[in-house]
């Protein structure tokens, strides 16, 4: 049912960003991760500390070398931080009922 939703709101994955640069989509796919951190965790601490997955992540993006295989990754970054937010504002946040309500109050 997610799925189906995102896409008929969204459109399929690979148009939806085929137009997107690789600096902006992993720009936005950062933005998307810290809403998440930020709806999971509350704010984000100014602390600096990465958690080993972090750290884990950015050893194996920085091993690839290949413009190919760092475009991939940042591919499958983006659309899983972009699934994740979307599963996040629209099951537990319920996103749409909020907006059914602004929109017929305001």
């Amino acid at each position: 049912q997610m799925s189906s939703t995102r896409n008929a709101m969204f459109g399929d994955e690979s148009r939806a960003t085929s137009n997107m640069s690789a600096r902006d989509k992993a720009y936005t796919t950062g933005k998307y991760r810290r809403a998440i951190h930020f709806c999971i965790e509350g704010p984000i601490s100014s602390s600096g500390q990465e958690t080993k997955a972090e750290q884990k992540k950015e050893e194996e993006v920085n091993t690839l070398l290949n413009p190919l295989k760092l475009s991939r990754c940042i591919d499958h970054s983006y659309h899983e931080a972009s699934d994740t937010l979307l599963h996040l504002l629209m099951g537990k946040y319920d996103i749409l009922s909020s907006l059914r309500f602004m929109k017929k109050y305001f």
